[in-house]
Order: structure tokens, then C-alpha cells, then sequence
């Protein structure tokens, strides 16, 4: 039983069972065992203390302090972990205190290592079980990751719990906690309450084992193979009033407006144009004020009115042939 949760209640200290093997409370002597990664991708500051003003006496906690930034740290447990001899249960709080946009605060247990210091901790760090929230971008969820060593080929891949619950979004804090069976089954409790369980053999992507058949490689499809379930009606024709009714026709309720200037012209002389000094009408000619739209055309409107056009709902678009079963569909 590997936990990290609150130090104290209001009767005293919190005391762990006695088959938790490694119980983290984020006490005074905290920094001892814990150490902040020294790789220069990991430059976020940590700390630890009490959070807001109703906070439990000695409540306290490990805080990301730095935004924007990458945050690492890690310790040693007492001793090396061996999966299968018994359930394993993961378990601690976290409360994201501030909205967030794009950060986990997910816990891995990593490989077992000769010599290896917690101060090293990097992305690149072995590890066997990664799990906790997660939401950034399209991510957003609780991950449950196993990194497996294939026994025939001794690569190492990683194993995607499926469809776990979302990331609480609230800054309340949320208890998570992961159980492992020694029969292979697992549960995930969000707040003790049960958010998913299932087979390690069957919810995993990619699976555990390989599927017992694979798709013959050196298959090839069939010339004739066809893939079409259904087919346009052969014998079907297009009505012969199909296309009696056009796709817009002009709106009948609509009226030429009391404003509309029926003569007047499209363009005029811009009036705010003036003849160039330079401009010599005996070897230019007569000067002539460019040409603009009318403003009031735009205003009012002006010319010939016609009625404005709209979607006929009697229009039936483009004609297709039904579909129907294909005989040759295999």
C-alpha cells in the first residue's frame, strides 16, 4: 500500500495501517527523503506548507510553485516492489488550486536500479506504473499506464488503460486511488467512489497478450472482390417532373421600397474631384471628373427594381438513383 494524503486530523496525527509499505504525509522532515530533479528540463520550485486559512493543524502539503514550468521530484521506497504476491494499492490526494489548462499531477513508480539517485529523475527514467490526472489539449483523464517488457523480445512498450474517467476541473481535493489484483483485475476509485474496474487482459491498448489470429500478410483481395453494400437502383429513372421547379425563385412578398430611385444613375462625377493644375485642355483635352458609384443607389436604391430571389421549396436538388442491396456485396 503506497500512499500520500493528509498528515493530521483533528484527533492527532494520522498513523497508517501496518501493511502500508510507504506512507508520505509531507511532514517537517520531508526534503530528506524527497528530491527535486536536477535535469535542466525540470526547473519548476517545489514547496512545502499549509494551504488557505481553514486548513487542519499540521495539514500540509506539496505545492507545484512555479507555473508554465516542467516539475520533477522523487524518492526511494524502503524497497524494491514485487507485483503479483499480493494486491498493490496506490493512493493520493491532489487539488489543483488554480484553473487548470495544461499540467498532470500524475505519480510513476519507477524501475527498480542499481545506484540509481532521485535527483537524476528525467522523462528518459525507467518506470513500470504511471498513473494520475492528466489534461492538456485534446488529453483529458486520469492515465493508467503499465510499461511492459514483451518476453520474447525484451522491448519495452507501454500498455493505455481505456476509457477512464475525466479530470476534475474543480479546486477541490480529489482522493485517487488505483488497486491491483493479483488475478489480473484492477479498480480505479475517484473519491472512494468506484470510477472503473476491469481486466488488465482485456482494457489495455495495445493488449497485453497478441491476438490469437493476425491478417495474413501475403493475402491479396480478389479482383472481383466487391466492398459496396449497397448500389444505386439500376432499374430506377429520374421522375419526369423532376426538374419542373427551378432552385430560387423571385420572393412574391417582397415590394420595391417608397425610396427607390427608379431614374437614377448608377455612376456619377466624383463631386469632390478637382482638374490637376498641370492638366492643358489644349493638348489634354476637356478634363472630366472621374467616375463613382452613386451613394444614394447605395442608400436607397436605384434603377430597375427587381424582386429579390429565394430557395424554392419546391426545388428536389439533383436527382440520385435509391440505393439497394447489392447482390454482389461479399
Amino acid at each position: 500500500y503506497i500512499s500520500s494524503a493528509l498528515a493530521d486530523t483533528n484527533e492527532g496525527s494520522f498513523v497508517p495501517t501496518t501493511s502500508t509499505f510507504f506512507y508520505e504525509p509531507f511532514g517537517r522532515d520531508w526534503s530528506t527523503r524527497w528530491k527535486r530533479s536536477d535535469q535542466p528540463k525540470y526547473d519548476g520550485e517545489w514547496r512545502v506548507g499549509a494551504e488557505g486559512d481553514k486548513h487542519l493543524p499540521d495539514d500540509t502539503s506539496l505545492f507545484v510553485f512555479s507555473s508554465a514550468r516542467h516539475h520533477a521530484i522523487s524518492t526511494k521506497l524502503p524497497s524494491p516492489i514485487s507485483l503479483g504476491h499480493m494486491p498493490l494499492v496506490l493512493q493520493y490526494e491532489a487539488r489543483m488550486n488554480k484553473n487548470l489548462e495544461c499540467g498532470g499531477a500524475y505519480m510513476k513508480l519507477i524501475s527498480n536500479q542499481t545506484n540509481w539517485k532521485p535527483k537524476t529523475f528525467s522523462h528518459n527514467t525507467p518506470w513500470v506504473i504511471m498513473f494520475g490526472p492528466d489534461k492538456c489539449g485534446s488529453t483529458d483523464k486520469i492515465h493508467f499506464i503499465f510499461r511492459f517488457r514483451n518476453p520474447l523480445t525484451g522491448e519495452y512498450e507501454e500498455k493505455h488503460c481505456k476509457h477512464i474517467a475525466h479530470v476534475r476541473k474543480d479546486k477541490f481535493t480529489h482522493l485517487y486511488t488505483l488497486v491491483l489484483n493479483m488475478d489480473n483485475t484492477y479498480k480505479i476509485y475517484l473519491d472512494q467512489n468506484l470510477a472503473k474496474q476491469g481486466s488488465l487482459l482485456k482494457d489495455f491498448e495495445p493488449p497485453f497478450n497478441p491476438s490469437e489470429t493476425v491478417d495474413d500478410p501475403d493475402d491479396i483481395r480478389p479482383a472481383d472482390w466487391d466492398e459496396r453494400e449497397k448500389i444505386p437502383d439500376p432499374d430506377a429513372t429520374k421522375p419526369a417532373d423532376w426538374d419542373a421547379e427551378p432552385e430560387y425563385i423571385p420572393d412574391e412578398t417582397a415590394t420595391k421600397p417608397d425610396s427607390w430611385l427608379d431614374d437614377a444613375p448608377l455612376k456619377i462625377y466624383d463631386p469632390k474631384a478637382r482638374k490637376p493644375e498641370e492638366w492643358d485642355d489644349d493638348t489634354d483635352g476637356d478634363w472630366e471628373p472621374p467616375m463613382i458609384d452613386n451613394p444614394d443607389c447605395k442608400r436607397y436604391g436605384c434603377g430597375a427594381w427587381v424582386r429579390p430571389r429565394i430557395k424554392n421549396s419546391k426545388h428536389k436538388g439533383v436527382w440520385k438513383a435509391p440505393l439497394i442491396r447489392n447482390p454482389k456485396y461479399k
